[in-house]
């Protein structure tokens, strides 16, 4: 098992790119107006749900590195949420196994810190804070099809390419 993460640049670069895409949306919706304060906010509001899901759901090595071991989903992680589906995608099911595993991993933490008591409620709000980003880091850089499915941010349709 390795002892040290080997895809550090990889995981850089995908937040890089996470960060760049949303960022104008960031600062809008936070009020921020400095680039490099927003880019910090960014970072604690959602650099660690990143790190999770790059750690434990996109790497390659995930299942053989130590690093990753605190990020990688448990066998109990099954699909409850499925409310927000990805129409068209054959790798719904994916997706909702990784939503379905930072709910179980993180909700009782996130309705701590949001003093949220209804459980229902509490689920809608962290998938609220937080689904867009799960999407866009699996659709981006785990799924399968990333470069052929509609739902991804990487899909380019070859009737654009190609003008008669």
């Amino acid at each position: 098992m390795k002892e040290y993460c080997e895809h550090l640049a990889d995981l850089s670069s995908a937040q890089r790119e996470v960060i760049l895409k949303h960022l104008a949306n960031h600062k809008w919706l936070r009020q921020i107006s400095d680039e490099q304060a927003a880019k910090i906010d960014f970072v604690q509001s959602f650099g660690l749900t990143m790190r999770e899901l790059f750690c434990g759901f996109i790497c390659t090595d995930r299942c053989d590195c130590c690093v990753a071991l605190n990020f990688l989903p448990h066998d109990a992680d099954l699909p409850l949420v499925s409310d927000q589906t990805l129409e068209n995608c054959r790798h719904t099911f994916d997706l909702l196994t990784i939503r379905q595993s930072l709910l179980n991993k993180h909700l009782s933490r996130h309705s701590e810190c949001q003093s949220i008591t209804d459980q229902e409620q509490d689920k809608r709000d962290f998938l609220a804070r937080f689904d867009w980003l799960i999407s866009e880091m699996y659709c981006r850089y785990a799924c399968p099809d990333r470069f052929v499915c509609a739902n991804s941010p990487l899909f380019f349709p070859i009737a654009r390419v190609i003008s008669f």
